[in-house]
């Protein structure tokens, strides 16, 4: 399993431990491509990601997606987030 670094964000649970207050296997996500292969190599299966506080509630909502299609919806939605948070403050500093 590679470390706990965010899907979307790249935060790292090591570097921002505030970004993943639960326990550490409740911020992994199984996606609908997630595929168990006892003969894999070590690393991360197919199918599961980490998310940060942030991120994870999207991420487990877009769970019966496949990851990349999962991934790029919580993107936008991240994305979009920021923006208009960054409007709002603009705005009232206008």
């Amino acid at each position: 399993m590679i470390p706990p670094i965010c899907a979307v964000c790249l935060r790292e649970a090591a570097s921002v431990p505030d970004a993943f207050p639960l326990p550490l296997l409740e911020h992994l996500v199984y996606f609908a491509d997630y595929e168990a292969d006892p003969e894999a190599m070590p690393g991360q299966p197919q199918g599961v990601e980490w998310f940060c506080i942030d991120h994870l509630e999207a991420a487990k909502a877009s769970s019966h997606l496949p990851t990349d299609r999962a991934l790029r919806i919580i993107g936008v939605r991240s994305w979009l987030t920021q923006a208009r948070a960054r409007s709002i403050t603009r705005e009232g500093e206008r």
